[in-house]
Protein backbone atom coordinates (compact mmCIF):
# COMPACT_ATOMS: atom_id res chain seq x y z
CA UNK A 1 0.00 0.00 0.00
CA UNK A 2 2.86 2.59 0.86
CA UNK A 3 4.55 1.47 -2.76
CA UNK A 4 1.58 2.24 -4.78
CA UNK A 5 0.41 5.46 -2.81
CA UNK A 6 3.22 7.06 -1.89
CA UNK A 7 2.35 6.50 1.46
CA UNK A 8 -0.97 8.75 0.85
CA UNK A 9 -3.18 6.05 2.24
CA UNK A 10 -5.69 8.59 4.09
CA UNK A 11 -8.71 10.16 2.41
CA UNK A 12 -7.50 13.78 1.62
CA UNK A 13 -10.46 14.83 3.60
CA UNK A 14 -10.05 12.66 6.35
CA UNK A 15 -7.06 11.76 8.93
CA UNK A 16 -8.75 8.41 9.43
CA UNK A 17 -9.92 5.95 6.73
CA UNK A 18 -11.32 2.63 6.71
CA UNK A 19 -11.40 -0.23 4.25
CA UNK A 20 -13.89 -3.27 4.50
CA UNK A 21 -13.87 -5.94 2.27
CA UNK A 22 -17.44 -7.99 2.29
CA UNK A 23 -19.12 -11.15 0.87
CA UNK A 24 -22.40 -10.76 1.66
CA UNK A 25 -22.82 -10.98 5.55
CA UNK A 26 -19.64 -12.24 5.88
CA UNK A 27 -16.45 -9.72 6.33
CA UNK A 28 -12.82 -10.11 5.00
CA UNK A 29 -11.29 -7.73 6.03
CA UNK A 30 -11.16 -4.62 8.15
CA UNK A 31 -8.84 -2.28 7.91
CA UNK A 32 -8.36 1.33 9.43
CA UNK A 33 -5.59 4.28 8.31
CA UNK A 34 -4.97 7.17 10.49
CA UNK A 35 -2.07 9.66 9.66
CA UNK A 36 -1.41 7.89 6.44
CA UNK A 37 -0.79 4.82 8.74
CA UNK A 38 -2.17 1.17 8.86
CA UNK A 39 -3.53 1.39 12.82
CA UNK A 40 -5.68 -2.05 12.71
CA UNK A 41 -5.85 -4.78 10.18
CA UNK A 42 -8.76 -7.29 11.61
CA UNK A 43 -8.51 -9.98 8.43
CA UNK A 44 -11.09 -12.72 8.87
CA UNK A 45 -11.18 -14.62 6.01
CA UNK A 46 -8.49 -15.45 2.95
CA UNK A 47 -8.38 -12.50 0.81
CA UNK A 48 -6.09 -13.24 -1.97
CA UNK A 49 -6.76 -17.12 -3.80
CA UNK A 50 -4.14 -16.65 -6.06
CA UNK A 51 -0.36 -17.74 -5.87
CA UNK A 52 0.35 -14.45 -8.17
CA UNK A 53 -1.00 -11.30 -9.98
CA UNK A 54 0.06 -9.03 -12.52
CA UNK A 55 -0.92 -5.54 -13.48
CA UNK A 56 0.00 -3.97 -17.10
CA UNK A 57 -0.93 -0.31 -16.51
CA UNK A 58 1.33 0.67 -19.72
CA UNK A 59 3.00 -0.63 -22.46
CA UNK A 60 5.71 1.82 -22.05
CA UNK A 61 7.40 -0.84 -19.34
CA UNK A 62 9.16 -2.04 -21.97
CA UNK A 63 10.90 0.76 -23.37
CA UNK A 64 11.63 2.63 -20.03
CA UNK A 65 13.45 -0.92 -18.34
CA UNK A 66 16.56 1.10 -17.54
CA UNK A 67 14.91 4.27 -16.09
CA UNK A 68 12.93 2.49 -14.12
CA UNK A 69 14.98 0.49 -12.92
CA UNK A 70 17.09 3.17 -11.75
CA UNK A 71 14.58 4.86 -9.82
CA UNK A 72 12.38 3.95 -6.83
CA UNK A 73 9.80 2.18 -8.56
CA UNK A 74 6.46 1.25 -7.34
CA UNK A 75 5.52 -2.55 -6.24
CA UNK A 76 3.66 -3.87 -9.48
CA UNK A 77 6.05 -1.97 -11.76
CA UNK A 78 8.65 -3.82 -10.42
CA UNK A 79 6.64 -7.10 -10.14
CA UNK A 80 6.01 -6.97 -14.06
CA UNK A 81 9.51 -5.74 -14.99
CA UNK A 82 10.46 -9.17 -13.05
CA UNK A 83 8.02 -11.33 -14.85
CA UNK A 84 8.84 -10.13 -18.42
CA UNK A 85 12.97 -10.32 -17.42
CA UNK A 86 12.01 -14.31 -16.69
CA UNK A 87 13.83 -16.74 -19.23
CA UNK A 88 11.47 -17.75 -21.80
CA UNK A 89 11.32 -21.44 -20.33
CA UNK A 90 8.43 -22.70 -23.38
CA UNK A 91 10.25 -21.20 -26.27
CA UNK A 92 8.50 -22.97 -29.36
CA UNK A 93 5.23 -22.27 -27.19
CA UNK A 94 3.04 -19.17 -28.80
CA UNK A 95 -0.41 -20.53 -27.16
CA UNK A 96 -2.11 -17.07 -27.87
CA UNK A 97 -0.52 -16.86 -31.80
CA UNK A 98 0.80 -13.16 -31.11
CA UNK A 99 3.30 -13.67 -33.08
CA UNK A 100 1.21 -13.65 -36.06
CA UNK A 101 -0.37 -10.97 -35.29
CA UNK A 102 2.35 -8.57 -35.04
CA UNK A 103 4.41 -10.37 -37.25
CA UNK A 104 7.45 -11.19 -34.67
CA UNK A 105 8.09 -11.57 -31.03
CA UNK A 106 9.39 -9.34 -28.15
CA UNK A 107 11.70 -10.91 -25.86
CA UNK A 108 14.31 -9.66 -23.47
CA UNK A 109 17.81 -10.13 -24.36
CA UNK A 110 20.10 -10.86 -21.58
CA UNK A 111 23.54 -9.29 -23.34
CA UNK A 112 21.71 -6.29 -24.26
CA UNK A 113 19.50 -5.79 -20.93
CA UNK A 114 17.14 -4.91 -22.93
CA UNK A 115 13.62 -5.71 -24.81
CA UNK A 116 13.95 -5.96 -28.65
CA UNK A 117 11.40 -6.60 -31.23
CA UNK A 118 11.94 -9.10 -33.94
CA UNK A 119 10.39 -8.85 -36.69
CA UNK A 120 9.73 -11.15 -39.87
CA UNK A 121 10.50 -9.27 -42.40
CA UNK A 122 11.54 -11.29 -46.09
CA UNK A 123 11.67 -14.62 -43.75
CA UNK A 124 14.40 -12.97 -41.38
CA UNK A 125 13.91 -11.61 -38.51
CA UNK A 126 15.21 -8.09 -37.74
CA UNK A 127 16.05 -6.69 -34.39
CA UNK A 128 14.48 -3.92 -33.46
CA UNK A 129 14.40 -1.23 -30.49
CA UNK A 130 11.61 -1.13 -28.51
CA UNK A 131 11.97 2.92 -29.05
CA UNK A 132 11.20 2.37 -32.51
CA UNK A 133 8.44 -0.27 -31.99
CA UNK A 134 4.73 0.91 -32.08
CA UNK A 135 2.36 0.65 -28.63
CA UNK A 136 0.33 -1.71 -30.14
CA UNK A 137 3.24 -3.86 -30.54
CA UNK A 138 4.72 -3.56 -26.78
CA UNK A 139 0.25 -4.04 -25.84
CA UNK A 140 0.43 -7.54 -27.42
CA UNK A 141 3.87 -7.81 -26.95
CA UNK A 142 4.00 -7.98 -23.02
CA UNK A 143 0.99 -10.51 -23.54
CA UNK A 144 3.51 -13.04 -25.57
CA UNK A 145 6.76 -12.56 -22.98
CA UNK A 146 4.11 -13.66 -19.83
CA UNK A 147 2.85 -16.50 -22.07
CA UNK A 148 5.87 -17.75 -23.11
CA UNK A 149 7.29 -17.85 -19.63
CA UNK A 150 4.49 -19.73 -18.33
CA UNK A 151 2.88 -16.97 -16.61
CA UNK A 152 -0.57 -17.70 -17.50
CA UNK A 153 -2.12 -20.59 -15.19
CA UNK A 154 -5.06 -21.16 -13.29
CA UNK A 155 -3.72 -19.73 -9.82
CA UNK A 156 -2.65 -16.09 -11.56
CA UNK A 157 -4.82 -13.17 -11.12
CA UNK A 158 -4.20 -10.63 -14.50
CA UNK A 159 -4.99 -6.59 -14.01
CA UNK A 160 -4.71 -4.91 -17.17
CA UNK A 161 -5.86 -0.95 -17.10
CA UNK A 162 -7.83 0.27 -20.56
CA UNK A 163 -5.51 -1.52 -22.87
CA UNK A 164 -7.48 0.19 -25.84
CA UNK A 165 -5.77 3.41 -24.99
CA UNK A 166 -2.51 1.92 -26.98
CA UNK A 167 -4.53 0.17 -29.37
CA UNK A 168 -6.39 0.56 -33.22
CA UNK A 169 -9.78 -1.05 -33.25
CA UNK A 170 -8.78 -3.39 -35.26
CA UNK A 171 -6.42 -4.70 -33.05
CA UNK A 172 -8.56 -3.73 -29.83
CA UNK A 173 -10.99 -6.86 -31.30
CA UNK A 174 -7.99 -8.77 -31.35
CA UNK A 175 -6.80 -7.92 -28.05
CA UNK A 176 -10.02 -8.83 -26.83
CA UNK A 177 -9.87 -12.48 -28.45
CA UNK A 178 -6.54 -13.30 -26.49
CA UNK A 179 -8.49 -12.17 -23.44
CA UNK A 180 -10.87 -14.63 -23.80
CA UNK A 181 -8.48 -17.20 -25.03
CA UNK A 182 -6.85 -16.77 -21.21
CA UNK A 183 -10.16 -16.62 -19.48
CA UNK A 184 -11.09 -20.14 -21.62
CA UNK A 185 -7.88 -21.25 -20.16
CA UNK A 186 -8.91 -20.90 -16.87
CA UNK A 187 -6.67 -17.48 -16.10
CA UNK A 188 -8.86 -14.75 -14.19
CA UNK A 189 -8.89 -11.35 -15.92
CA UNK A 190 -10.06 -7.94 -14.56
CA UNK A 191 -10.14 -5.27 -16.54
CA UNK A 192 -11.06 -1.55 -17.04
CA UNK A 193 -11.81 0.16 -20.34
CA UNK A 194 -13.61 2.95 -21.90
CA UNK A 195 -13.82 1.90 -25.55
CA UNK A 196 -17.00 0.44 -27.09
CA UNK A 197 -14.74 -1.29 -29.36
CA UNK A 198 -13.47 -3.71 -26.71
CA UNK A 199 -16.78 -3.86 -24.95
CA UNK A 200 -18.64 -4.99 -27.65
CA UNK A 201 -15.25 -7.56 -28.88
CA UNK A 202 -15.37 -8.99 -25.38
CA UNK A 203 -19.40 -9.62 -25.13
CA UNK A 204 -19.37 -11.14 -28.57
CA UNK A 205 -16.49 -13.70 -28.33
CA UNK A 206 -17.51 -14.71 -24.82
CA UNK A 207 -21.03 -15.48 -25.86
CA UNK A 208 -19.72 -17.03 -28.79
CA UNK A 209 -17.06 -19.19 -26.63
CA UNK A 210 -19.34 -19.61 -23.73
CA UNK A 211 -22.55 -19.28 -24.61
CA UNK A 212 -23.23 -16.26 -22.02
CA UNK A 213 -21.68 -13.33 -21.24
CA UNK A 214 -19.06 -11.90 -19.27
CA UNK A 215 -19.91 -9.83 -16.28
CA UNK A 216 -19.41 -6.16 -16.82
CA UNK A 217 -19.81 -3.41 -14.60
CA UNK A 218 -20.68 -0.13 -16.41
CA UNK A 219 -20.11 2.61 -14.98
CA UNK A 220 -22.55 5.43 -16.78
CA UNK A 221 -21.46 8.90 -16.44
CA UNK A 222 -24.26 12.15 -17.00
CA UNK A 223 -23.80 15.20 -17.41
CA UNK A 224 -26.40 17.64 -15.04
CA UNK A 225 -28.44 18.42 -18.15
CA UNK A 226 -29.23 15.28 -18.22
Amino acid sequence: LFSEFKNKLNNLHSKISEIKISEGKNQIINLIISDNSIKVIDEIDEIFPFESSVFIETPFILTYKEALEDSEIIYHVDDLLNKLKTPIIHKKNDSLNISKIINGEISFEEEADDFVFKKLVNNKKRMIHMLNTASGIKSLGILQILDRSGEFNKDLLLVIDEPEVHLHPDWQVEYAKLLIKLVKNDVKVLITSHSPYLIEALNKFSKEEFKRKLKLFVEEKWSSKQ
